[in-house]
């Protein structure tokens, strides 16, 4: 996978890292892996892309609203969606008369398709989205996602991951600090064993956590 920070990044924020033993092509992939953990721990991936037919999370609210939160966000564009229940699949409008039906909120992380048999484009008549509570439902859905320029959050978050993965392979001792060129760092660990780093990572990614 695309990674959400690059080898100069990762020098330039932590430079007291000692990469000397490591090739770029070794750092590019702890980062790679570092931009995976970010992915795992959200549910969510961040990278620009283009999805087709994607099974979506779907729930319906209490006023029969369709709500739809896909895994590659912000959400920038739908181009199709139909709804599935059952056996049964309906297409829901995208546009009409060149406008989105859609409301896709701030910041962008699910969208909504509000309870209006009118948006039935093809297949069985809806009359109320309701009638969808008491099925499995899932959407299927071809949209644009992910963030052109990726928030400096998402970044540090990575670089604390990588940051978890090197300290790992440097402190094979199980020391809890070393000090490099003047600069203490240190190992402690926190909840579950997780290290600091990963705590840190995982309180600043919270916000971006899938709920769904």
């Amino acid at each position: 996978m695309a990674s959400y920070i690059s080898v100069q990044y990762l020098k330039d924020n932590a430079p007291y890292l000692d990469l000397s033993h490591y090739s770029d092509t070794t750092t590019s992939g702890m980062i790679s892996r570092a931009s995976e953990m970010v992915n795992n721990f959200t549910q969510r991936d961040f990278m620009v892309q283009n999805l087709t037919a994607e099974k979506a999370d779907t729930v319906v609210d209490t006023q029969g609203n369709i709500v739809v939160y896909p895994r590659v966000v912000p959400i920038q564009s739908i181009t199709a969606m139909k709804v599935v229940y059952g056996t049964v699949e309906v297409d829901l409008t995208v546009t009409q008369n060149g406008v989105t039906v859609f409301d896709i909120p701030e910041p962008k992380f699910r969208a909504v398709s509000p309870n209006e048999s009118t948006l039935i484009m093809t297949g069985p008549t809806l009359l109320d989205f309701k009638y969808l509570l008491q099925y499995e439902t899932y959407t299927e859905l071809d949209y644009r996602g992910g963030y052109t320029d990726v928030p400096e959050d998402i970044k540090e978050a990575t670089l604390l991951y990588a940051l978890d993965m090197f300290s790992k392979r440097q402190n094979l001792s199980g020391a809890q600090s070393i000090t490099q060129g003047g600069v203490s760092i240190s190992y402690g660990t926190g909840g579950g064993g997780r290290s600091d780093f990963v705590l840190d990572a995982e309180t600043i990614l919270m916000k971006y956590k899938k709920v769904a």
